[in-house]
């Protein structure tokens, strides 16, 4: 039988409890680069820990409800201490990535700048001109 249910944000709630459609969700908002990036994402984050209860989520983080609440609000400016913990608790990690997408395989090959001395050619015209 069916769930019904009353609205999207109570579906929502319910598909966000299994870990692998919160870690979609989460990584979808991560890569969202648009206007309100930071209130979506806090959004997203907020969901999830009502997905998985927000007293035993602040516990298992080590963070006052309170706190829990009030840094993944609208308004909300968690350190990144409390955003670390609080994606731990959640069983979550962060990765680093290219803007872009490419793997490291399809990455351009990026030249260390010089540091000191300027290249040969240069060099050779600025003797010229004295």
């Amino acid at each position: 039988m069916r769930t019904r249910y009353r609205d999207f944000n109570e579906f929502l709630i319910e598909e966000l409890r299994d870990r692998e459609m919160a870690v979609a969700y989460l990584n979808e908002h991560l890569s969202y680069r648009g206007p309100k990036r930071r209130e979506l994402l806090l959004d997203a984050v907020r969901k999830v820990a009502v997905a998985q209860g927000v007293a035993d989520l602040a516990r298992r983080s080590g963070v006052s409800r309170r706190t829990l609440y009030h840094a993944v609000s609208k308004t909300g400016n968690p350190t990144i201490e409390t955003f670390l913990a609080v994606l731990d608790a959640m069983g979550v990690s962060l990765h680093v990535g290219s803007a872009d997408g490419r793997g490291a395989s399809g990455q351009r090959a990026i030249r260390p700048r010089r540091v000191g001395r300027a290249p040969a050619k240069r060099r050779a015209v600025s003797k010229a001109r004295r």
